[in-house]
């Protein structure tokens, strides 16, 4: 199927492309092109049970190792060493389960707490939908601090200005208009479109939805992202190295000992205990128990740095790492400016990146410059606390930043 180039076509072909109007659709046009879309959410991977996250626990030889010793020294009838392997498979499994079940949880409550809204018109009439249920051809109105919920092409918009960073990776704002622009314009230069995921900075505007769910250009992105491979860790290689080596060893010592025992003289039978015992003796019961309470206390360790390790033995792939290839802005940086030293005729001052509050007294020229740029300000304080990092600020980063600087003088607003 041929791309359109949406940048390319004037509003009125857009629309007629897309079957609607700048009234919107009607609610049966709605209810066909969800049956034909689906919901306008991003692919994800099915969220594992509480039994799969089980299972996964024994998904390693040095436990399957373990689990066969267990059955041989209950075959024997030593029930005190079968207690001891079986106890620490247990202690393997339960502790890995408890850790991986948790994080599962806290994943999927994050994930229920963004249920975004979105402000459409349908039969020309307004109102509020859940960003889920758009369709292409849905119009939507979008102004400064939402995000936009699918991909869309301008029908107009005033002083629109959008933040591109979650889908280009840079910081820098993009001006917005519904002109239209030419075939050969790359993704970050089509301006008369807007995107999933980017935030509208400034203005306002109304917009036809194009395209949503995995046909965005984010949803492509997630799709490739979830279509990746998944490689196990270097401690999980190497365990499962050590294992099939031990494995190896321990079978060729074990029918040595019982071929020389057979052939000085002694009973099959208690040759064959006797390589059993030594085979079971050999295998190392507590290495299992050892690494899994080590990465458990690496996880919680990284979760009090506020991230989330889903799988336990992901914990311990960050200390064999080294190369990071990652973008910068909205990863390693929050993609947000701060103001870090105001300079005037005869005062320097340096402001905490940590937005920790600071005493005006004796800084009456940074005071002053700091308030006239709160003053002469368009950004809109939505949310406001004790705390500065809770504060929720609509507009321009650079504005942002100067109410923030304010904030961290003391002064109202």
């Amino acid at each position: 199927m041929k791309e359109i180039l949406w940048h390319n076509l004037t509003v009125q072909q857009a629309l007629k492309e897309l079957k609607s109007s700048v009234l919107g659709l009607t609610a049966d046009e709605v209810s066909r092109l969800k049956i034909k879309h689906g919901f306008n959410q991003l692919p994800r991977q099915k969220p594992l049970t509480g039994v799969e996250i089980l299972f996964n626990q024994f998904k390693s030889v040095l436990v399957y190792v373990l689990i066969i010793a267990g059955c041989l020294s209950i075959f024997l009838g030593e029930a005190i060493d079968a207690s001891v392997i079986f106890a620490a498979v247990l202690i393997n499994v339960v502790v890995g389960f408890f850790q991986e079940n948790k994080a599962q949880n806290a994943l999927e409550k994050l994930r229920q707490l963004v249920n975004p809204e979105s402000k459409i018109i349908r039969a020309g009439v307004v109102s509020l939908i859940l960003a889920k249920d758009l369709v292409p051809g849905d119009v939507i109105v979008v102004e400064m601090g939402d995000k936009v919920p699918a991909d869309a092409r301008l029908i107009e918009s005033k002083e629109l200005i959008t933040v591109e960073a979650a889908l280009t990776g840079e910081p820098q704002t993009v001006e917005k208009s519904s002109d239209v622009l030419d075939k050969g314009k790359i993704l970050a230069e089509r301006f008369n479109m807007l995107y999933m995921g980017t935030t509208i900075s400034q203005g306002r505007g109304t917009a036809v939805i194009v395209a949503t769910g995995v046909q965005t250009q984010l949803g492509k992105i997630a799709r490739l992202v979830r279509d990746v491979k998944e490689e196990p860790t270097p401690l999980q290689k190497k365990l499962n190295a050590f294992s099939r080596h031990l494995s190896v060893f321990i079978l060729c010592l074990s029918a040595l000992l019982f071929g020389v025992g057979v052939l000085r003289g002694n009973s099959v039978l208690m040759m064959f205990n006797t390589a059993v015992a030594v085979a079971v003796a050999a295998i190392p019961e507590g290495l299992v128990v050892a690494v899994t309470v080590i990465l458990a206390v690496g996880m919680q360790r990284i979760l009090k740095k506020k991230a989330l390790v889903r799988k336990l033995v992901a914990a311990e792939t960050l200390g064999s790492t080294t190369v990071i290839c990652t973008d910068k802005t909205g990863t390693l940086t929050e993609g947000e400016m701060r103001v870090v030293e105001i300079v005037t005729n005869s005062q320097k001052f340096t402001l905490m990146t940590e937005l920790s509050q600071v005493s005006p007294v004796g800084r009456s020229e940074s005071f002053a410059l700091i308030k006239i740029g709160m003053l002469c300000n368009n950004a809109i304080i939505q949310a406001a606390g004790p705390d500065l990092r809770d504060w929720k600020i609509l507009g321009s980063s650079t504005e942002k930043a100067l109410m923030l600087a304010g904030g961290q003088m003391g002064l109202k607003v």
